[in-house]
């Protein structure tokens, strides 16, 4: 994962999609509330848990119980 970082301050906010919901007037991409990734590193993510190549074998059986 090249474009993952654990704050939006990490990145040019330039960058990063604005993103709105009801009930909060601020724009969310400038609430430093969590990790920002392109949607390619997200897939590639998603990709690698479903296929198990992400996890330890120990971790597959606690991720599959859950």
């Amino acid at each position: 994962l090249r474009h993952t970082f654990a704050s939006v301050r990490a990145v040019d906010i330039r960058d990063v999609m604005s993103g709105h919901h009801e009930g909060h007037d601020a724009d969310l991409k400038t609430d430093d509330i969590g990790m920002v990734a392109t949607a390619a590193d997200v897939c590639a993510f998603l990709r690698a848990l479903n296929t198990g190549t992400l996890l330890t074998p120990e971790e597959r059986k606690i991720y599959s119980s859950i």
